[in-house]
């Protein structure tokens, strides 16, 4: 069924730019639970600093 979606033109694009999106949301959400250097090297406030 969804081996149909391969005739729209536009549907492979959409899916690369809808994971590229979503790769780096899902990293830096998964650093943020661990306390990772990733998270921690962005800039950001601590609500009770």
């Amino acid at each position: 069924m969804l081996g149909a979606l391969v005739i729209v033109p536009a549907y492979p694009y959409g899916i690369v730019f809808l994971f590229g999106c979503l790769a780096p949301y899902i990293i830096f959400m998964y650093g943020q639970e661990i306390n990772d250097i990733y998270y921690i090297s962005l800039p950001y406030e601590t609500p009770f600093s």
